[in-house]
């Protein structure tokens, strides 16, 4: 259904997942359908990580060391929680 409660945000929230799945592909080729279902969940948090960086401030602050990004992820089969930080880092590009 449309509207303020329906469920017409799921199409354009399901596109913000997209990378995860591109990277899954490309890096798990062989792997089976539930070990790539969980490097997917789990790149997807990266990518949501990526996403608050485009927002200025998150940026900025994160930049200065002021703001800590996590990476949280539950696997409820193994009733584990994981934790990783993001490294922001900058590399030097190459000109060709």
């Amino acid at each position: 259904s449309k509207g303020r409660y329906g469920m017409d945000f799921i199409p354009s929230w399901i596109k913000v997942a997209l990378p995860a799945r591109e990277r899954t592909l490309r890096y798990c080729p062989h792997d089976g359908f539930e070990d790539k279902c969980r490097y997917c969940e789990k790149e997807s948090v990266n990518v949501s990580l990526g996403n608050l960086l485009t927002f200025p401030w998150i940026k900025e602050s994160v930049s200065k060391g002021e703001l800590v990004l996590h990476g949280w992820y539950y696997d409820m089969d193994q009733f584990q929680l994981q934790t990783w930080n993001m490294d922001m880092s900058i590399s030097e590009v190459d000109r060709v």
